[in-house]
């Protein structure tokens, strides 16, 4: 053994650990040690040979699948220091993510998803749909980076493959299957911990993976500014001071989160059990009506539960039989939010010069719902001489609404006041949503991938979905993909996809915040995108431009109600680049520009980033140890028709994190980093409300996000 080396290499190690603490606490780190170490052919080879099932269903290299799908390893993400796949998901080509004011994050894939409380990107894990059919939103992007194997993007239209909510992408998540490991994680408001285990013998038939994690955020760190009844102006003096005066704003966001998040996989021979349990209790942000709340614990819960049991069966050289059945189940259970702070009027009991009757904790409401669904599907593939990869499908679904009730202390009376009543459990007619509900699917799918001539493959398929509730939707696709020797490749696609309306989009009633519309239609979406992909010894370069026409986008209104626009369109470009350097170095940048427009006026849909993009640069001096300098950027976001502020501010954000491997014993792994190192002001857009018969901001200075953040991480994995 060379000590000599070794010692150098814990000094060089110690030194780095140093250095960054001292970057923790603002001091400037320069002239790091550069050392060229380990040989930059095996990642190379190694991110080559990527493979993936989620653009076709059937496994392909990532360059030579339609369209062009993203791949994030849960080992360089954590090397980034990013957290949970929220995090990780900011780091893609055409995903934009924010928060609205009651915490719900949206994924703005390629200009596409703004909706509240409604998703437009179908949610996997492991494969598996994660959607629920209240909302179309998931929780599952609070799943931990510790917990994963990777992360598979589509960027673009999915239906023709993955049926409804497939709309403006699709996002699987991929646990760790063969880890074993104990992790600890502290940020500086949030904590974490959890653990892996696994049968990593592969000479077994019986394998199993089990991953458990619980993370809990304090909701204390992030001051908001004024909210509209703080800022409003109606004319009347005594009317504006009442409101001003009982505002909690400006103050602190109820940002409080708890997350626990397990799953269990288990395989034997050809049979295959996927379990999940993800819950996620949160507080209401900058409250679910846009006033401040008053409190910090946490207001709403959202459990989701579901199991596949798969099987596969070989039925000749040339063809697979693949069948599976699942159950998933929903359940929301909230404590009652302050739609309005104490001190608000009961509005009925108005006498000329004020009111007669207050509500003295506020108005408070909090909605409960349940639903389950199983599901069942059946895949026949077939392969002919690689000349043809044909895939055939059916799918069905039945889910039913369960037991839903809501909690308020106030009535909406017919002409709009709010009258105060005791706190009271309703059902029936004054649910806030209406009952019954089901949903009934039945879809069938196929898809042929023929091979024309060794470097050109031609992909065609579709997809039939018919709702016994909402009626039919048919999405096809056809695709080619073009390669020149494994370093140039050409791409070019067309494909349809579209989303039911959720049952809040169309039964949501008896409350201050959304009105459901029972007429509203799905949307469709019609894209067509040209790709290219450039592989060289260590310079990789994927560019993509697209162009899509949607018709009927749902999108709440000011007034609260849900509605179809006619038509809008996006069209805009992706970059990505990748740079290998001798030292063990490497360089990946993307940029994302969009145009998205209204079709009919030709005016830009409000509160999206024009243009956007995320930088890395990788560096490994010496063997386990990686040092990551990242950055962000997001554009400026313009407002919408009648709002007269400027357009919201860009901002950019610089994150470093070092990674220390098997620091003092084998497997032991220490993580520590700072996000924000500038202490950049991030906000993310507050849209115009309407009140008292005045249209104005929500939060006039918008809805601010975290500041500097330290962070470190320690795991141990074993053999």
């Amino acid at each position: 053994m060379n000590t000599r080396f070794h010692g150098s290499t814990r000094r060089i190690r110690l030194l780095l650990l140093v250095i960054f603490l001292g970057l923790a606490q603002g001091v400037a780190a320069e002239n790091l040690p550069m050392l060229d170490e380990d040989p930059l052919l095996d990642d190379l080879l190694k991110e080559l040979k990527q493979v993936t099932a989620i653009a076709t269903r059937t496994k392909l290299n990532i360059d030579y699948v339609p369209g062009m799908v993203s791949v994030l390893h849960g080992h360089d993400l954590l090397e980034s220091g990013l957290y949970t796949v929220h995090d990780a998901l900011q780091t893609v080509p055409g995903i934009e993510i924010t928060v609205s004011n009651e915490g719900q994050s949206h994924y703005l894939m390629r200009g596409i998803g703004k909706s509240f409380s409604s998703g437009k990107v179908k949610m996997l894990v492991n494969g598996r749909p994660q959607n629920a059919t209240l909302s179309a939103a998931s929780t599952a992007s609070a799943i931990p980076v510790q917990m994963i194997d990777r992360i598979e993007i589509i960027r673009g239209p999915g239906s023709a493959i993955y049926g409804e909510y497939a709309f403006a992408g699709v996002i699987n998540i991929v646990t760790r299957q063969d880890q074993q490991a104990y992790f600890f994680g502290s940020h500086l408001n949030r904590k974490g911990a959890g653990f892996a285990w696994a049968n990593t013998n592969s000479n077994h038939p019986f394998k199993y993976a089990f991953n458990f994690s619980v993370s809990q955020q304090a909701g204390e760190n992030v001051q908001a500014g004024n909210d509209f009844l703080k800022d409003i102006s109606t004319g009347n003096t005594a009317v504006d001071d009442l409101f001003h005066n009982i505002s909690n704003s400006p103050g602190t966001s109820n940002e409080f989160e708890q997350a626990f998040t397990s799953t269990l996989n288990m395989s034997y021979k050809n049979v295959k059990w996927d379990n999940i349990f993800l819950s996620q209790s949160m507080g209401d942000y900058f409250g679910i009506a846009n006033t401040l709340p008053s409190n910090v614990t946490p207001i709403r819960q959202i459990n989701t539960f579901a199991s596949d049991l798969e099987t596969t069966k070989n039925l000749s050289e040339h063809s697979s039989l693949k069948g599976g059945i699942g159950a998933r189940a929903y359940f929301l259970r909230s404590k009652e939010h302050q739609f309005f702070p104490a001190g608000f009027p009961d509005t009925s009991t108005s006498n000329g010069s004020g009111y007669d009757n207050y509500f003295d904790s506020g108005v408070l409401g909090g909605p409960n719902y349940t639903d389950y669904e199983v599901r069942g599907n059946i895949e026949l593939n077939y392969s002919r001489q690689e000349s043809h990869e044909i895939l055939l499908g059916v799918y069905a679904s039945f889910a039913q609404q369960g037991n839903t009730w809501a909690t308020r202390n106030h009535a909406l009376l017919p002409d709009g006041n709010i009258q105060e009543i005791p706190l009271t459990e309703f059902r029936g007619s004054e649910n806030w949503l209406t009952e019954g509900n089901t949903r009934t699917l039945v879809s069938l799918y196929a898809q042929d991938q023929w091979r024309v001539w060794k470097p050109f493959t031609f992909t065609f398929g579709g997809r039939i979905d018919y709702y016994a509730e909402i009626g039919s939707s048919i999405n096809p696709r056809i695709a080619g993909v073009y390669n020149i020797q494994d370093r140039h490749v050409f791409k070019g696609q067309f494909s349809r996809a579209f989303r039911p309306p959720t049952f809040i989009e169309m039964f949501a009633q008896n409350n201050l915040v959304t009105s459901g519309n029972p007429n509203i239609e799905a949307e469709t979406i019609e894209s067509t995108e040209v790709g290219y992909i450039f592989n060289g010894a260590l310079t990789r370069i994927r560019a993509t431009t697209f162009y899509s026409v949607l018709d009927d986008l749902i999108i709440l209104d000011s007034n609260g109600q849900y509605q179809n626009l006619e038509s809008t369109k996006t069209e805009g470009a992706e970059f990505e680049f990748q740079q290998r350097f001798p030292g063990n170095i490497t360089f990946n940048a993307n940029a994302t520009y969009l145009r998205v427009r209204d079709t009919l006026s030709d005016q830009p849909i409000p509160n999206i980033a024009t243009v956007f993009g995320y930088a890395d640069l990788h560096y490994k001096p010496v063997a386990d140890t990686a040092l990551s300098l990242n950055t962000q950027y997001i554009g400026p976001r313009k407002r919408e028709a009648g709002d007269t502020r400027e357009a919201l501010s860009s901002y950019y954000l610089l994150n470093a994190s070092l990674s220390l491997s098997n620091l003092l014993s084998r497997g032991l792994v220490l993580r520590i980093g700072v996000k924000n190192i500038l202490d950049q002001a991030v906000y993310h857009p507050a849209s115009l409300v309407s009140f008292f018969q005045q249209t104005l901001p929500a939060f006039a200075s918008d809805y601010p996000r975290p500041g500097r953040e330290i962070w470190a991480n320690l795991s141990y994995e074993f053999d």
